[in-house]
């Protein structure tokens, strides 16, 4: 097999060669000793076609260009895809030839990694990337464990695990975990009131009068002011928040201040010191009587605390400014009533929204979400099935039921099952093997047909190839439209030619070329069999086709199709297809860039 390059050409040039006429390798050094628009290439002046190492992307192949600048020759195949924007082979997904388990479902990642595709449909469930029977009990129905974030449910018969909802603040115990707080919430920070914003704690606002159960306090005095509560002399605290004892008047106490002097106290008095509620003994001197649970004002403990908030079943309540007791607050909350405060759910109430599980915060002021239903949502729970769904097992047509809890058998198929219908009548044992002349068939998972898995190259005994086998080809021709000028060419190359289990043809591998117009540009790799052969290396073929002259009246061809195939493995064959212009300034010519020669007029003319 060769390796061609694609160089495109001007008018004046007659020839694959773009020297300048005359010019022998050696003559220059540097581009100015070219003429115009001319380039020193490796010694020699030449039209550069492209920058010597350049990168490009064609379909799943990575170019370069060579390095005297005159056309781009395959660097490497990529698996995954080549990406045009960075000229790279892209990553691969996966692992190649490895299985793994989807939607009860055998997949296997394909040759080089480029993605998964479905292999074999699981009648009784799947399992570490195998299908499995139903005497192959794994787990326990109903039985729930997290993977990921994600929530995975075992099966009706045990003989799997299938995705059940996707969490969204990650999965414990097998089910999802609650958020790191519930959205809405209000906490104190010191002075500072934080929001909880679904995802975690943030910052809502700082207090001037501090910050108590989640909400900031308000001032009840200002800054140096002074009353008289009683006999007593009061100062407004220094954070503004209560009034402090300051002193007892012997006689009376008028605008914050002592009339006719002041001092002691009285047998009996009492009064307040912060929460401490002080009594004067005999002896004129103030001594303890009591911690107030609630707070202390005017000599007595008070009820609650002023400005405190509380619920009385759906009533909002506020604690009076002296603290004698609740009042209604507002009207009766319609939904929840927390900390005081009228809510629109109940806190840790779950529901759906869509596909979503919902859950109330504790402060029952906004929902979050919880989590998402692979299936539906009802009642604040993700359901088995989508209510009224139908689904094939193995050959048995299911409904989900109406609160989507279970999986009903509702009819048996003769034949296979597919997309939640009976198809056709049972032609064969499911994931039986057979030959099919040199066909290797595989019996389909519903058994209602038997489906060509490969190709051998030699022969098929036993449901086994004796020797190599292949996979229909994919060809791709660059460029896939030239000038019907009866001297442009193109090249036709091949994806890698793998078997069923992902290995490339042996090289030397023969495949038949044809053309249904145009010239073939193909060196016959073996006279003794019929038509034009090529023969593969590294898993791959290629080969030129030059383009037909305008018809009559100047009519531009029709589009010619090409072919390769083996000459005896009948599926391991491929086609594509060439269009035409009218003739132009360009040319395209298909190059072997490995030979030691310029042009291999062996294979390209």
């Amino acid at each position: 097999m060769r390796l061609f390059a694609l160089l495109l050409l001007g008018l004046s040039a007659c020839t694959a060669s773009t020297d300048v006429p005359g010019t022998a390798p050696g003559s220059c050094a540097t581009d100015a000793d070219c003429a115009r628009d001319l380039n020193c290439l490796l010694g020699m002046c030449r039209t550069k076609i492209c920058e010597p190492g350049e990168l490009r992307c064609n379909e799943t192949d990575l170019e370069s260009c060579s390095a005297d600048g005159q056309g781009f020759a395959f660097n490497r195949s990529c698996g995954a895809g080549c990406n045009e924007e960075t000229k790279r082979c892209r990553d691969a997904i996966c692992a190649a030839f490895a299985t793994r388990c989807f939607e009860n479902n055998k997949e296997r990642c394909i040759a080089g990694g480029g993605g998964w595709v479905l292999e074999e449909e699981c009648g009784d469930g799947c399992s570490e990337g195998s299908c499995v029977t139903a005497g192959d009990r794994i787990c326990t129905e109903g039985q729930t464990r997290c993977i990921g974030g994600n929530v995975e449910t075992c099966n009706s018969i045990g003989s799997g695990w299938m995705h059940n909802e996707s969490c969204a603040h990650g999965c414990a115990a097998g089910g999802c975990s609650d958020a790191p707080c519930p959205e809405g919430q209000m906490r104190c920070n010191n002075a500072t009131l934080e929001i909880c914003g679904g995802a975690g704690w943030r910052y809502g606002s700082t207090c001037d009068f501090g910050c108590r159960e989640g909400g900031c306090l308000e001032s009840v005095c200002e800054r140096g002011a002074v009353q008289c509560r009683g006999d007593d002399v009061e100062a407004c605290a220094p954070d503004q928040r209560s009034w402090l004892y300051r002193q007892t008047c012997e006689s009376s106490c008028d605008e914050g201040a002592c009339v006719g002097g002041g001092g002691g106290c009285r047998e009996g008095q009492r009064r307040c010191n912060g929460d401490m509620l002080e009594t004067c003994n005999n002896s004129a001197t103030w001594e303890t009587e009591r911690q107030c649970d609630e707070g202390c004002r005017a000599g007595s403990c008070t009820v609650c605390r002023p400005g405190v908030r509380r619920c009385d079943g759906l009533q909002p309540q506020l604690c009076s400014d002296n603290g004698a007791g609740y009042a209604n607050q507002g009207d009766v909350c319609q939904t929840s009533c927390v900390v005081g405060r009228c809510g629109v759910c109940d806190p840790g109430e779950r529901r759906c929204s869509g596909a979503n599980i919902e859950l109330c915060g504790e402060a029952g002021q906004a929902w979050g979400q919880l989590s998402a239903c692979l299936t539906h949502c009802d009642n604040g729970a993700c359901t088995v099935c989508t209510p009224g769904a139908v689904r094939c097992f193995g050959r048995t047509v299911q409904t989900c039921a109406q609160d989507g809890s279970a999986w009903a058998d509702n009819q048996q198929c003769n034949g296979a099952c597919r997309d939640g219908a009976c198809q056709g009548e049972v032609v064969c044992v499911p994931g039986e093997i057979r030959c099919n002349g040199r066909n290797r068939e595989a019996c389909t998972p519903g058994g209602e047909a038997w489906l060509v898995r490969e190709s051998c190259m030699t022969r098929c005994e036993l449901g086994r190839c004796l020797g190599p086998a292949c996979l229909p080809i994919e060809l791709s021709p660059s460029p896939a439209q030239l000038p019907a000028d009866e001297s442009s060419s193109t090249l036709i190359s091949s994806g890698l030619i793998l078997s069923n289990n992902g290995t490339p043809v042996p090289d030397g591998s023969l495949f038949t070329v044809s053309t249904t117009g145009g010239t073939l540009l193909a060196q016959d790799g073996d006279p003794n069999t019929p038509g034009v052969q090529v023969r593969s290396l590294n898993g791959r073929i290629d080969f030129a086709i030059q383009a037909p002259a305008m018809g009559e009246n100047n009519a531009v061809p029709q589009p010619i199709t090409l072919r390769a195939a083996h000459p005896v493995a009948e599926r391991c064959a491929g086609t594509a297809q060439i269009t035409f212009t009218a003739p132009t300034t360009a040319h395209f010519t298909a190059l072997d860039f490995t030979s030691a020669t310029l042009n291999d007029a062996e294979v390209t003319n």
